[in-house]
């Protein structure tokens, strides 16, 4: 497995899901994001530039009908986001969700993987993370069944975003992300048993609300990090 970094104060995540999507597909593709959110900042760089419905990859049905499909033509690539509040192009849980098999040839996974969140953050609190989340909550996001159905929509790479973290918080008890996010690999044969690649993409400190606590008399480093792991979908499988 090959390890990298993005280490810059003003990188950005959308900054990084462009590098890495670029890398990765090179000639475009269709772009799944099943926790998009509000602001779905991670994907500014993908402007509305045309609708087309999604009856292709679909298996949308309901009132919305024929849902948006985002692209940006110069960079040829397809966006479809979901959330469980309305705030994508439809609703979806990520156990259950309505699209056709292999209809995405990357698929974005970003859960609420801290244990606090930011009162003012819409996202953490429509998943219902809240003070008393613990590591064993946060690993139910990325359970085999999850992993299992996110490979069933998806072609080729599967980018899981996680973090290490301490819980409590202000103790010494260290949850390393590999731990956290990516215990459920191994259980799923429509994946490689294990990441081709990992990176990290910036560490968290004091500035940032979710992670913002006084360690009083606990000596251990303040900084955690927040990291990417690109599961590779085996050719040919269907979940």
């Amino acid at each position: 497995m090959s390890y990298s970094g993005f280490f810059s104060i003003n990188n950005s995540l959308d900054d990084t899901t462009k590098a890495l999507l670029k890398f990765y597909l090179p000639d475009g593709g269709v772009i799944y994001d099943p926790t998009c959110g509000e602001k779905n900042y991670q994907f500014s760089w993908l402007k509305k530039s045309s609708t087309i419905a999604l009856d292709y990859y679909c298996n949308i049905t309901g009132r919305r009908g024929k849902a948006v499909l985002q692209q940006q033509a110069k960079e040829h690539y397809r966006y479809i986001c979901s959330d469980l509040k309305p705030t994508g192009d439809f609703i979806a849980n990520v156990s259950h969700l309505p699209l056709k098999n292999k209809c995405a040839d990357a698929t974005w996974y970003d859960p609420p993987f801290a244990p606090t969140r930011d009162s003012k953050d819409p996202r953490a609190k429509a998943f219902g993370v809240n003070e008393n989340r613990t590591p064993k909550q946060i690993k139910e996001f990325y359970s085999a069944d999850i992993l299992k159905e996110l490979a069933r929509v998806t072609k080729k790479f599967i980018f899981v975003r996680g973090q290490d973290i301490y819980f409590p918080p202000n103790t010494t008890n260290f949850y390393p992300f590999y731990e956290m996010a990516l215990h459920s690999v191994k259980k799923v044969k429509e994946l490689e048993k294990k990441p081709i690649a990992e990176y990290t993409l910036r560490y968290n400190h004091g500035k940032l609300p979710l992670f913002r606590y006084r360690l009083r008399n606990v000596q251990r480093p303040i900084i955690t990090y927040s990291k990417i792991a690109v599961l590779k979908v085996k050719e040919g499988a269907i979940a």
